[in-house]
């Protein structure tokens, strides 16, 4: 789903760390560097991290994958609603769905934002 559902999931994790002791654990440093400074890079590495200790951090994992999942599900439903696009392999109906939805945004009130960076 690429950055479509990261940015969803980027908001959704970021409210669940608001409310839990971030700066226990194993990841600490890490969630700092991203609060501090709040880039895809130092991100991507809080996530990484928050995976390696799953054990700890699985409040603010679970609920967030489980979130993104249903999105994509809803996105697939109103994107792909044949059952001939459900047959496709996973990689294949993933990056249909991508196409599909940029299409639709490329249409819409925002398209000089959202083409901006396609």
């Amino acid at each position: 789903m690429g950055n479509f559902v990261s940015n969803y999931r980027f908001r959704m994790r970021e409210i669940a760390l608001d409310s839990f002791p971030m700066k226990e654990g194993g990841c600490k440093e890490s969630f700092t560097a991203w609060r501090n400074s709040p880039t895809e890079m130092n991100y991507v590495m809080m996530m990484n991290c928050m995976k390696a200790h799953r054990e700890y951090y699985q409040p603010v994992i679970a609920p967030t994958e489980a979130s993104g999942e249903k999105f994509k599900k809803e996105l697939e439903a109103f994107f792909m609603p044949s059952k001939e696009d459900l047959k496709l392999p996973e990689e294949e109906r993933e990056e249909e769905l991508l196409m599909r939805v940029f299409d639709f945004m490329k249409g819409g009130p925002c398209k000089e934002i959202f083409g901006g960076g396609l």
